[in-house]
Protein backbone atom coordinates (compact mmCIF):
# COMPACT_ATOMS: atom_id res chain seq x y z
CA UNK A 1 0.00 0.00 0.00
CA UNK A 2 1.10 3.47 -1.35
CA UNK A 3 1.62 6.05 1.93
CA UNK A 4 0.78 9.72 1.52
CA UNK A 5 1.07 12.32 3.88
CA UNK A 6 1.79 16.32 4.79
CA UNK A 7 5.88 17.16 5.54
CA UNK A 8 7.65 19.75 6.76
CA UNK A 9 11.74 20.31 6.95
CA UNK A 10 12.36 23.61 8.76
CA UNK A 11 10.14 26.11 7.68
CA UNK A 12 9.31 24.36 4.37
CA UNK A 13 5.57 22.49 4.02
CA UNK A 14 5.76 19.52 1.41
CA UNK A 15 3.45 16.59 0.18
CA UNK A 16 5.56 13.29 -0.40
CA UNK A 17 4.95 9.62 -0.63
CA UNK A 18 7.19 7.22 1.57
CA UNK A 19 9.03 5.03 0.34
CA UNK A 20 11.12 2.45 2.66
CA UNK A 21 12.69 5.19 4.65
CA UNK A 22 12.75 7.91 2.29
CA UNK A 23 9.74 10.75 1.64
CA UNK A 24 10.00 11.65 -2.45
CA UNK A 25 8.42 14.97 -2.37
CA UNK A 26 5.46 16.13 -4.44
CA UNK A 27 4.77 18.59 -7.03
CA UNK A 28 0.96 18.94 -6.25
CA UNK A 29 -1.10 17.28 -2.97
CA UNK A 30 -1.56 14.04 -3.67
CA UNK A 31 -4.94 13.86 -4.09
CA UNK A 32 -5.11 16.20 -6.85
CA UNK A 33 -1.66 14.17 -8.70
CA UNK A 34 0.97 11.90 -7.55
CA UNK A 35 3.97 13.69 -9.68
CA UNK A 36 7.43 13.38 -7.81
CA UNK A 37 9.59 16.31 -7.89
CA UNK A 38 12.94 14.64 -7.60
CA UNK A 39 13.69 15.87 -4.21
CA UNK A 40 14.21 13.11 -1.98
CA UNK A 41 14.45 13.68 2.21
CA UNK A 42 14.91 11.12 4.95
CA UNK A 43 12.11 10.27 6.38
CA UNK A 44 14.19 10.63 10.14
CA UNK A 45 15.22 14.24 8.87
CA UNK A 46 11.45 15.33 8.57
CA UNK A 47 8.69 16.42 10.66
CA UNK A 48 5.22 14.37 10.00
CA UNK A 49 2.53 16.87 9.55
CA UNK A 50 -1.05 16.94 8.90
CA UNK A 51 -2.13 15.21 5.74
CA UNK A 52 -4.89 17.18 4.67
CA UNK A 53 -5.31 21.43 4.95
CA UNK A 54 -9.39 21.20 5.10
CA UNK A 55 -10.95 24.69 5.08
CA UNK A 56 -13.67 23.43 7.80
CA UNK A 57 -14.05 20.55 9.91
CA UNK A 58 -17.52 19.13 10.58
CA UNK A 59 -18.14 17.50 13.74
CA UNK A 60 -20.74 14.71 15.18
CA UNK A 61 -21.46 14.08 18.74
CA UNK A 62 -23.78 12.29 20.69
CA UNK A 63 -24.21 10.10 17.75
CA UNK A 64 -24.38 6.35 20.13
CA UNK A 65 -25.79 5.30 23.15
CA UNK A 66 -22.86 4.84 25.02
CA UNK A 67 -21.22 8.41 24.59
CA UNK A 68 -24.94 9.68 25.32
CA UNK A 69 -25.03 7.71 28.47
CA UNK A 70 -21.26 8.62 29.51
CA UNK A 71 -22.25 12.47 28.90
CA UNK A 72 -25.36 12.17 30.97
CA UNK A 73 -27.53 13.58 28.22
CA UNK A 74 -31.08 12.83 27.09
CA UNK A 75 -31.58 11.15 23.79
CA UNK A 76 -32.13 14.11 21.06
CA UNK A 77 -32.81 11.32 18.55
CA UNK A 78 -30.72 13.10 15.59
CA UNK A 79 -26.84 13.59 16.39
CA UNK A 80 -25.38 17.22 17.48
CA UNK A 81 -23.92 17.97 14.40
CA UNK A 82 -21.30 21.48 14.61
CA UNK A 83 -18.40 23.16 12.66
CA UNK A 84 -14.37 23.43 14.38
CA UNK A 85 -11.67 25.44 13.08
CA UNK A 86 -8.89 23.97 11.02
CA UNK A 87 -6.57 24.87 13.40
CA UNK A 88 -8.22 22.53 16.05
CA UNK A 89 -6.18 19.90 14.08
CA UNK A 90 -2.70 18.93 15.66
CA UNK A 91 -0.01 17.48 13.69
CA UNK A 92 1.60 14.12 15.28
CA UNK A 93 3.60 14.59 18.91
CA UNK A 94 2.14 18.15 19.63
CA UNK A 95 0.97 17.98 22.99
CA UNK A 96 -2.32 19.80 24.52
CA UNK A 97 -3.81 20.08 27.92
CA UNK A 98 -7.75 18.97 28.35
CA UNK A 99 -9.59 20.18 30.75
CA UNK A 100 -10.64 17.45 33.80
CA UNK A 101 -13.55 16.58 32.47
CA UNK A 102 -12.83 15.99 28.80
CA UNK A 103 -9.96 14.54 29.72
CA UNK A 104 -12.01 11.79 31.51
CA UNK A 105 -14.41 11.25 29.12
CA UNK A 106 -11.21 10.99 26.17
CA UNK A 107 -9.38 8.52 28.66
CA UNK A 108 -12.47 6.60 29.07
CA UNK A 109 -13.13 6.50 25.47
CA UNK A 110 -9.57 5.52 24.73
CA UNK A 111 -9.92 2.30 27.50
CA UNK A 112 -13.04 1.34 26.35
CA UNK A 113 -11.77 1.04 22.49
CA UNK A 114 -8.36 -0.11 23.27
CA UNK A 115 -6.94 3.15 21.34
CA UNK A 116 -4.10 5.32 21.79
CA UNK A 117 -5.41 8.64 22.50
CA UNK A 118 -3.29 11.37 24.30
CA UNK A 119 -5.29 12.20 27.42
Amino acid sequence: MRTFGGFRSGDKFFYGEVVGDEVHELARPFWIDVEPTGEISKLGHVDVDLPVSPSKLIAVGLNYADHIREMARTPLGTPLIWFKAPSSLLRAGVRFRLQSRARHQRARFAEDRKTSWPV
